[in-house]
């Protein structure tokens, strides 16, 4: 782990340095690939691993320049390389892992990345105000229509023991 954040942090810093002459340039760059909320967390603790999906770019067309052999990687390839792979989400071509700072800041580089999330977990939101509870009377009288109940009772069958 420490050699790969320690590969991680040299081809960031090498990226940094051959990049464009502007920093605010270059920062503009990396900012736009990585979710707002995952940016956070990687200040907030720049050595924890992270739970990310990498999602890929479209392909591009095959009559398009020589691409790198990173350029031809599939996403669970990168978090190889630069984290620690989870799960291939090849239906949306992407993939699911963790990576620290340095890792995600080179998936970040990688030209044929085109997001990285936080693979955060979600649930249902509460809502303003819970629903009214409808009246007993009328739960039992639209129960049995909705689970059809009654067609079955004018059949003569009650259910029971």
């Amino acid at each position: 782990m420490k050699r790969l954040l320690g590969i991680g942090c040299a081809l960031v810093a090498l990226a940094l340095a051959l990049g464009p002459a502007a920093p605010s340039a270059q920062a503009q760059l990396i900012a736009d690939k990585v979710d707002p909320a995952l940016r956070d967390l990687m200040q907030a603790d720049p050595l924890a691993p992270l739970p990310v999906i990498v999602e890929m770019q479209q392909p591009l067309p095959r009559s398009s320049a020589r691409r790198t052999s990173i350029a031809r990687s599939r996403p669970s390839t990168l978090l190889r390389f630069y984290g620690v792979p989870v799960a291939a989400l090849s239906l949306v071509d992407s993939a699911a892992g963790f990576a620290n700072a340095a890792g995600i800041e080179a998936l970040n580089l990688a030209p044929t990345v085109a997001f990285i999330h936080h693979d955060a977990t979600v649930g249902p939101r509460p809502s303003a105000a819970p629903p009214a509870p409808a009246a007993p009377d009328q739960v039992s009288s639209v129960y049995p229509q909705v689970v059809k109940a009654n067609k079955v009772w004018e059949q003569g069958i009650a259910g029971g023991a």
